[in-house]
Formats: C-alpha cells, sequence, structure tokens
C-alpha cells in the first residue's frame, strides 16, 4: 500500500508540476525514480509475500476462507473439495516466494541462499524448493521422492513426495521434510531417490523440559502391554503412513483448533516420566505433539481443509480423527468426547470436527493434537504460523 502512495504521488509529481527549473524531461526523470527509489519502490527486501502475491493478482486468504466456508459444505466428497481449494493456501506462498527471490537475483536461480546452509531445527516442517537445470528439465520430478540419510547412508526418511510448482517458463518442484525430533546434532543428508544428487543439511537439536505424570489404577492399566492396543497402533500408522494426492490444500497459517483456548497442558517434545501408584518411575517417550485446554466441550475446528482418513475410537487415545491437509501432511486428534466427522469425508478450513473430551488415556479435558509428516512427527504450532524463507532449503539439479 505505501509503495502505491508513493508511485501515485510521483507520477502526479511528474506530469503537473510546472515551474520553470522542473520543465526539463531529464529532470522530471531523475526526480520521478529517485522518489520510488526513496519510497523502497525498487528495494525487494521491503516487499513480503503478500505484496507479491497482491502484484500477481491473487486473492487475499480472506477472500479464499470465505469462499471455502461458504461454498463447502459438510459432506462435500473428496473429489469436488480437491477442484474447488486445490491448493489456494499454501502453494501459492511457495509460488510467491519464487518469484521473489528470483527478482532478488535478478532472474538467477542459482544462488538464492548463501553457501552456507543454515542449520534446520528438530521437531519443525521445512520446505525443500528444487530448480531444475538444463540436464534435468525434461524429467517429470513427481516421479522421484525425497529421503533423509545419515553419513553412512541410512535411511532416516523416505517416500517423501515431490510435487510440481507451476511457475509460467519454469520447471521448479516441491516437498515437505520433517526433521524429526531424535534426530542427533550432525549434518545429514537430502537425497533425491533414483538421481545421482545429495544435499548436506545440517541439523541442531531443540531442547525440551522434562514433565512428570503420576498415574491412577486406570491409566496405569492402559500402559501395560495390550494386544488390542498394538493392534490399533499399527492401523493407524498405516493409515497416516501413506499419502493421499487429492489432499492438496494447506501445509503453513494453520487455525487454532480452538475458537475459546485456554491455556497449553503440554507441550511438543516434553520428556515424560511416568510414576506409578506403588512409586514406580518410568521413562516415557517424548510427546508427539502438544496437549491444549478449552472451556468444557469446546468445539475442536479443523485447522485447515482436508480429507478425514480416521474417525474411530481407540483403547488409548479414545475418540480420534485424522485429517489429510496435504498429500503426507496430516493432523491427527486424540481424547475427543464427541466426533462429527466420517472417514472419507471433505471438510473445509475450521469446519467443526468434534467436541474436547478426556477419552482414552488422558488425566482430563484436553485435546491432543499432533502433526504428521510420513509419520514423523512435528511440532503443530510451527504450522500456525506463514510459510517464511527460514523454512525453505533450496537446491538446483
Amino acid at each position: 500500500m505505501r509503495d502505491r502512495v508513493y508511485f501515485h504521488s510521483a507520477l502526479l509529481f511528474f506530469c503537473f508540476f510546472d515551474q520553470y527549473w522542473f520543465r526539463s524531461t531529464v529532470l522530471r526523470v531523475a526526480i520521478f525514480f529517485a522518489v520510488l527509489s526513496a519510497s523502497g519502490v525498487f528495494s525487494h527486501k521491503t516487499h513480503d509475500t503478500s505484496f507479491v502475491l497482491y502484484a500477481r493478482g491473487v486473492k487475499t486468504e480472506q477472500d479464499i476462507e470465505q469462499k471455502s466456508r461458504s461454498r463447502l459444505a459438510t459432506g462435500m466428497d473428496a473429489q469436488a473439495l480437491y477442484d474447488e481449494m486445490y491448493d489456494t493456501r499454501s502453494l501459492e506462498r511457495v509460488r510467491a516466494m519464487f518469484v521473489k527471490t528470483a527478482k532478488q537475483q535478478q532472474g538467477s536461480l542459482h544462488s538464492t541462499w548463501p553457501e552456507k546452509a543454515r542449520p534446520v531445527l528438530t521437531g519443525d516442517l521445512y520446505i525443500v524448493l528444487i530448480s531444475t537445470d538444463t540436464a534435468y528439465t525434461k524429467l517429470d520430478l513427481e516421479q522421484y521422492s525425497l529421503s533423509l540419510l545419515d553419513q553412512m547412508q541410512n535411511s532416516i526418511i523416505d517416500g517423501l513426495d515431490i510435487y510440481k510448482v507451476d511457475i509460467k517458463n519454469s520447471r521448479h518442484y516441491m516437498s515437505l521434510l520433517p526433521i524429526p525430533n531424535e534426530l542427533k546434532e550432525a549434518t545429514y543428508v537430502l537425497s533425491i531417490t533414483g538421481l545421482d544428487y545429495q544435499h548436506d543439511i545440517a541439523v541442531q537439536k531443540r531442547l525440551f523440559p522434562i514433565e512428570k505424570i503420576a498415574l491412577n489404577k486406570k491409566m496405569e492399566a492402559l500402559r501395560a502391554p495390550s494386544p488390542t492396543i498394538t493392534n490399533e497402533a499399527k492401523t493407524l500408522y498405516a493409515i497416516t503412513a501413506q499419502s493421499y494426492p487429492a489432499a492438496r490444500f494447506g501445509f503453513d497459517n494453520f487455525l487454532h483448533p480452538f475458537a475459546t483456548y485456554l491455556y497449553d497442558s503440554d507441550d511438543f517434545g516434553t520428556n515424560r516420566t511416568y510414576i506409578y501408584p506403588d512409586g514406580t518411575q518410568v521413562q516415557g517417550l517424548a510427546h508427539t505433539g502438544i496437549d491444549i485446554v478449552g472451556p468444557k466441550y469446546e468445539p475442536i475446528l479443523s485447522p485447515e481443509a482436508g480429507i478425514v482418513i480416521f474417525a474411530r475410537s481407540r483403547l488409548l487415545t479414545g475418540n480420534t480423527v485424522a485429517i489429510a491437509h496435504y498429500p503426507q501432511l496430516i493432523s491427527v486428534f486424540f481424547h475427543l468426547d464427541a466426533v462429527f466427522v466420517n472417514e472419507g469425508q471433505g471438510i473445509a478450513r475450521g469446519t467443526q470436527i468434534g467436541t474436547q473430551g478426556t477419552t482414552g488415556f488422558s488425566t482430563g479435558d484436553h485435546l491432543h493434537w499432533e502433526i504428521r509428516v510420513r509419520n514423523t512427527r512435528i511440532d503443530p504450532r510451527k504450522l500456525l504460523l506463514p510459510l517464511d524463507r527460514n523454512k525453505i532449503i533450496r537446491i538446483l539439479l
């Protein structure tokens, strides 16, 4: 907005100011461009992604959200939802990021980021942007996949989908890269399966608090070995490990699941120790999501449009819902009191999927929310923010 005001002011000044010393066309042009330069119009550092989106004629997110709420009714089939909302949010920010960085480099896509890469953090989600050079322009990278390896070439995560980013006269792709919370600080390797290409990334370990949880008799029983719990875990794991191509809605700038939010009862990555009724202490796994608390029976909202891929009751997690927002990016919700959606249902951003409860292994009313990408858990709070350059890993083939 500020840039447009400066531009129009300079234009009016150029056209109508008629002092005798300003009648020289050369002087007019010089002052016109000086005003624009001072305004920052030529400095792409002052242009955020929203300006690039505006310049490219993309509707605002408010327009998109209003459209989704008015036209996507609960129960809409997945294909209709896909056709209506395909890539309207997050991918536009990726496209804008490509446009912006290309302009900053005067059209060159070879050196957008410095040679020395910033370390990535465990438990976070990153966007890998891939530009193809002459030797690879005929390849369809959507037929390949991305993997994260250690220095011994052992696979940590494999089968990460690669998606085409449609930019005019360009061949650009992207992939979602989750950084597992359990990784040690070290240098790891990004590899495109089937191509002779590898890219080193440095991983920095996040530090998390320690929490002690006292168990009652009922909760102690739920932590005992159980064939039912084991089979239910395998079933959900298999479902969330899959890719859902029709789910191309968003991977950033999510809504908070609660309209009325009170406090967090537990954070992502917390190192848990369970205290049994007899005083025995047992080290548990790190917390795989966030626990949030709202008023009793608070409505739970879908943080982004998606396809419901799981809506069942489980012994350990109670009433459970899983929603695919992007082919491999899935929200999972535990301990719901009531569930209002069905498997296979397409839902809009902000749709109520159920109510807060305390079913399953739970110490009180709350919602456990986790994000999985190929079953790697990442911190859901990171997706509540819009995409920014610090979450970009750029590679050129």
